[in-house]
């Protein structure tokens, strides 16, 4: 019979117990992250250059364990504007997306394999995803499926970090949309509370923007879901 140290001394016990302390690490973050989501925002604000690196930091992580990447693609154009907010945004988004991969590619690869059982449209991605050249990475990365089960998915499938890593441009759509949401919204929200001078036609001009990238990114994944998916692949997810 198998004592408790040798059970301990099994490389999956190991391998299990670091699983455990990771995620109870990252859920007491994501736990304490969602709690305070306007203080976070102002005690980032206030931080200057070091607030940028600690957003980045929180973008890379949070989302593996449930906080939504798209409130800090939101945040992003709050805090830092349109074009510093876009850079910082897909930087965190890249970083995110990377560990993601490598997660999926060591310690959560039959976790993942599991999960993939019960979700025959992301399993079929990724099985496009196995061996694919950088351009269909990016019209994967275009679709609009949640990316940190999705970049999980492709390290635990093996899919090759070179064509991953290029395809997080197809990020950029939805990224820029997001944190242009933000940027349009913290202006709207500075003229309500006569903080700013921008007249109501700058606005209208900016909200008529937001609309019409939305109707192009809307179009763009439109596109990559015809180049991609065939009848035979439009299963329910």
């Amino acid at each position: 019979m198998a004592t408790f140290r040798d059970i301990a001394r099994h490389r999956l016990f190991r391998r299990l117990l670091v699983i455990i302390l990771v995620f109870s690490l990252f859920s007491a973050i994501g736990a304490f992250a969602r709690a305070h989501t306007a203080q976070f925002e102002a005690w980032i604000s206030a931080l200057g250059l070091t607030g940028m690196l600690v957003f980045l930091a929180a973008m890379t992580v949070l989302p593996l364990i449930g906080v939504p990447q798209t409130f800090f693609a939101f945040a992003g154009g709050t805090l830092y504007g349109l074009m510093p907010g876009l850079i910082i945004v897909l930087t965190g988004a890249t970083l995110n997306s990377t560990l993601a991969w490598l997660l999926g590619r060591s310690l959560l690869a039959g976790r993942v394999a599991r999960s993939l059982e019960k979700r025959p449209h992301l399993r079929m991605v990724v099985r496009k995803a196995r061996n694919a050249v950088p351009g269909v990475q990016i019209l994967i990365r275009l679709l609009p499926l949640p990316a940190v089960p999705l970049c999980e998915a492709m390290g635990a499938a093996r899919v090759r970090f070179v064509p991953f890593f290029i395809g997080n441009i197809g990020e950029i759509p939805i990224c820029l949309l997001l944190n242009y949401f933000g940027y349009t919204a913290a202006h709207v929200t500075r003229a309500a509370s006569s903080t700013s001078t921008i007249s109501f036609t700058h606005i209208a001009l900016r909200i008529l923007g937001l609309a019409l990238l939305f109707l192009c990114i809307l179009l763009t994944i439109r596109f990559a879901q015809r180049k991609l998916l065939t009848e035979d692949d439009r299963e329910p997810s």
